[in-house]
């Protein structure tokens, strides 16, 4: 079946095949599940239709939709060499580090509030040794906000200015699509990984300021409010390209202002939605096909930059179109 968009008033019209084919195909409810990620991994990332909606424009990116393409990133994107350097933390982490819970501990007076966060979220790294990554990744959502707080070979803590000289410079690197620097973020997660270091090293390191730096760079950012989600996901995916380029605080510090262009994250909501499609078409073999819903995936002031650099534009997600 031919395949085509059109462009009416900066809106996406979808193609008569939708309506063509609308009838053969099974509905969704918000509660259906699409997609799972890594498929049948007991660490897979469900997305349901409810999170696939979260794609449409002017929509903030739910916490599914996060972590689906944070650990699709990770799994696709990283050598195994590099898996072994990089880890990354759930989008629930900072928020239950924070939270606190039933533990008798939240009651002992003879620990300070950075012990009882370590506490809360000690179970989370029993099976890693967090301090020997090159990169740790911390994605953060505070009053319906997205932004990224990265340290870099925080085990560098303890090396001197001369052994740094050769093996990298340990910082934190923030990343905010709208320009915070998230202060007091960073210092939660210091004191998270002086804690963690005491736990797993028996020994002090220094995480603050003073030794390990933190860097705020210019860079791409958003121009509306919604998209700071869809920003996360695009800086881890242009590190992941080449995560050795940002163990030094200089390249992040310098060379980031022309990082991409503006049209690639404008895609990035379409991008998403035809990923969870493949994903959906494949894991559902021989299941009746879906019926997506109609959702706009652009920004209106975007979209003929967006369409001019794509050979199509496919919404209608069904199995003739061949996403």
């Amino acid at each position: 079946m031919e395949r085509f968009w059109t462009l009416q008033n900066h809106s996406i019209v979808v193609s008569e095949c939708q309506v063509m084919v609308r009838r053969m195909r099974r509905r969704l409810l918000d509660t259906d599940r699409l997609c799972e990620f890594p498929e049948g991994s007991s660490s897979k990332v469900v997305v349901t239709l409810q999170d696939y909606r979260t794609l449409q424009y002017g929509t903030f990116l739910n916490d599914i939709v996060i972590d689906f393409y944070l650990t699709y990133l990770y799994e696709t994107y990283l050598t195994e060499e590099f898996k072994a350097t990089v880890h990354i933390f759930s989008t629930m982490f900072y928020e239950r580090l924070l939270r606190r819970g039933a533990g008798s501990f939240e009651e002992d007076k003879s620990l300070n509030s950075v012990q009882k966060r370590h506490q809360r979220v000690a179970g989370w790294t029993k099976a890693v040794d967090l301090l020997e990554k090159d990169m740790i990744i911390f994605p953060i959502c505070e009053h319906s906000h997205w932004y990224l707080v990265i340290a870099i070979k925080p085990r560098l803590v303890t090396k001197s200015k001369e052994d740094r000289l050769v093996l990298g410079e340990p910082y934190f690197l923030v990343l905010d699509s709208m320009g915070e620097k998230h202060g007091l973020a960073v210092t939660i997660i210091q004191g998270y990984l002086d804690m963690e270091w005491r736990a797993k090293r028996g020994s002090v390191a220094n995480f603050h300021s003073s030794n390990m730096r933190v860097v705020t760079p210019v860079k791409p950012e958003q121009h509306n409010t919604s998209d700071c989600g869809i920003y996360l996901l695009h800086y881890v995916e242009k590190i992941f390209i080449s995560p050795p380029s940002f163990h030094w605080p200089e390249t992040a510090a310098t060379s980031l202002a022309a990082w991409f262009p503006l049209e690639e994250v404008a895609a990035k909501r379409g991008d998403l939605a035809r990923l969870i499609r493949v994903m959906a078409e494949e894991q559902g073999r021989g299941q009746q096909a879906l019926a997506w819903p109609n959702l706009n995936f652009l920004d209106p002031l975007m979209a003929e930059e967006v369409l001019d650099n794509q050979e199509e534009v496919i919404l209608c997600g069904c199995q003739s179109c061949q996403l």
